[in-house]
């Protein structure tokens, strides 16, 4: 009698609902365990555990408990950890910033703690797979920043904005190692754009966020009218104004949430914070967008997510500004663990280190039992047989 689940359930349905930071230690079970869990970004494996993990309607949070201790934190599943930055980076002469998340790849800003007027370092790293690299010397300053995702092309990049300079956009895995600033590509912002509003927002391929006019005085207090939706191609890499709802109840900016593939602007008062209206983008192509209420029958689950994604994170940014959400903490940064690499080359360089092929009898009947009933996936199994 064959013991062993079938190869699909176990990475389809069993180990992309493991957290991430204990997946990689299940490296050390096989070959083709090890091929999986240590492929590319663009693989099948590493895909299924990126969008499971995503599609959870609170993603987990990067802290700041003390000056020199970033932790990650997961309400729900209650993963808590010390990310150990320092040892990532070797070097506890450092001032080190993550000011940036998408997809598990953190931006890092590295200062010296002699002389911290000078300008930054900038890395990329994965706290969970331990991969590090250094940015080339940017054209200017990378804050406020971001990085998005190119599906065309299977490429994270690196977004930087500057209303004097433009956008900055770097493609990581493009470096030469020369540090030459030249492999940053600058896009021009239009005319009429000024500072960066809200943080950008990762959709279909796209950048979105929320800028306010050049026109806008510092002191002035910001309606929606002074600002504008900007859109950046990470393939085109191009930038163009979308339609922006408008809602005269609240003559501020909507801030801008993705869902699921959806993305959304949300209006809400300082005042009320459970008070929300939300627009949806209905039409990609004319920028068309519909409003989306609790009493759409389609549209309830989709309000209620959006509702709890906004009242869980208090979204209030201040000028791309790390938003606040607890008074014990500096800051809180979205962030969800994976298994990510934005380049397949530095795994492959690795001298690959296995147990025998006997290991993969360390995953026996029972465990993966055990599993099906933690993760509670066994009507699904159970189904699929």
């Amino acid at each position: 009698m064959d013991k062993q689940l079938p190869w699909e359930i176990i990475f389809q349905e069993i180990l992309p609902r493991i957290p991430a930071k204990t997946l990689i230690q299940y490296k050390c079970v096989s070959k083709d365990w090890y091929t999986s869990i240590s492929s590319s970004s663009n693989s099948f494996f590493i895909k299924t555990h990126l969008d499971y993990w995503k599609s959870k309607s609170s993603n987990g949070v990067i802290q700041q408990p003390c000056d020199e201790c970033y932790t990650f934190h997961d309400e729900e599943t209650g993963e808590h950890f010390d990310l150990e930055l320092h040892k990532l980076f070797n070097d506890d002469r450092k001032i080190l910033i993550p000011f940036a998340s998408y997809d598990g790849l953190l931006l890092v800003q590295s200062i010296d703690y002699g002389n911290t007027h000078s300008f930054p370092s900038y890395y990329v790293c994965n706290p969970i797979t331990r991969q590090l690299t250094k940015l080339p010397h940017p054209p200017f300053w990378l804050y406020p920043s971001e990085i998005s995702f190119d599906p065309t092309t299977y490429k994270y990049k690196v977004v930087s904005w500057s209303n004097q300079q433009g956008c900055a956009i770097f493609t990581l895995g493009d470096d030469d190692g020369s540090g030459d600033s030249s492999s940053w590509r600058l896009v021009p912002l239009p005319s009429d754009v000024g500072d960066m509003y809200t943080r950008g927002v990762s959709v279909n391929g796209a950048l979105y966020w929320v800028s306010i006019s050049i026109s806008c005085s510092i002191n002035e207090p910001v309606s929606s009218s002074m600002c504008f939706i900007l859109s950046l191609d990470m393939n085109k890499e191009e930038i163009k104004k979308i339609n922006m709802p408008t809602e005269e109840e609240y003559n501020k900016p909507p801030i801008l949430v993705e869902f699921k593939g959806g993305l959304y602007a949300v209006f809400n008062s300082e005042e009320n914070l459970e008070k929300l209206v939300i627009w949806e983008l209905d039409d990609w192509k004319k920028y068309i967008w519909k409003k989306i209420t609790k009493k759409c029958s389609n549209s309830e689950y989709v309000y209620t997510c959006v509702t709890t994604i906004v009242a869980r994170n208090r979204l209030k940014l201040q000028n791309g500004i790390l938003p606040l959400r607890r008074k014990n903490y500096q800051y809180c940064l979205d962030h969800v663990n994976s298994l990510v690499s934005w380049d397949d080359k530095a795994f492959r360089k690795k001298k690959r280190k296995w147990c025998s092929s006997r290991g993969f009898k360390l995953v026996s009947y029972v465990t993966m039992f055990y599993l099906f009933f933690v993760f509670q996936i066994y009507p699904v199994v159970t189904k699929g047989s």
